[in-house]
């Protein structure tokens, strides 16, 4: 007797566990009509955009910018005059968040042509073996520094190496220009440099 008890109380449970109680624990899926191919409907309460990029703020509106136009002389003691002239900012990114940046930046280079970069990195020397020709770039690592992106930069002026430029491999500091040009049928794309600061 106590053992049929027991297989029919085992039995309960069992039965109690698969039917989670009773309650219908399903969340209601969008309902979609032949008119939206499959797509959400955007005026549907069920509809939720994710992550829209790019997202809605992060260009300023026409009156953002004309509050901001006379208030360049106004900055602070942080330098924020300086830095509103600088479009991209990966000095200011965590180190994965950088390398994510300049990834981007070689990938979609369209998205960052003209706007103005500053980036902090080591400074490396690359010589084409064939022709001489020396290009300069700030080596940025990603956070665990087992992969690297470089970002090749032409410093505006009249620099011979090694004597105008700092040491290779040292941490430097550039703001300049995003750039391409052409060379042997490719397009390359650079920074277009005023200054070349060591950190």
């Amino acid at each position: 007797m106590k053992r049929i008890f027991g297989m029919i109380l085992m039995l309960l449970m069992i039965n109690l566990i698969l039917t989670g109680c009773g309650k219908n624990a399903s969340l209601p899926l969008p309902q979609s009509s032949s008119s939206d191919s499959g797509q959400y409907n955007q005026e549907s309460p069920d509809y939720t955009d994710i992550n829209p990029y790019p997202p809605d703020f992060a260009d300023p509106s026409t009156e953002q910018l004309q509050e901001n136009d006379g208030d360049s002389s106004q900055a602070g003691a942080a330098g924020s005059a300086d830095d509103s002239a600088v479009d991209v900012d990966l000095t200011k990114l965590s180190s994965t968040m950088v390398f994510s940046e300049v990834y981007n930046m070689m990938v979609s280079p369209d998205q960052y042509m003209g706007k103005t970069v500053k980036a902090e990195g080591v400074f490396q020397v690359f010589q084409d073996p064939d022709t001489k020709k020396n290009y300069y770039a700030v080596v940025i690592a990603d956070a665990t520094a087992c992969c690297q992106q470089g970002l090749e930069f032409i410093w505006n002026g009249d620099h011979a190496y090694p004597d105008d430029y700092p040491e290779e491999e040292s941490e430097i500091e550039i703001t300049g220009v995003f750039q391409s040009y052409q060379e042997d049928s490719s397009t390359y794309y650079y920074l277009l440099v005023n200054d070349v600061k060591p950190v």
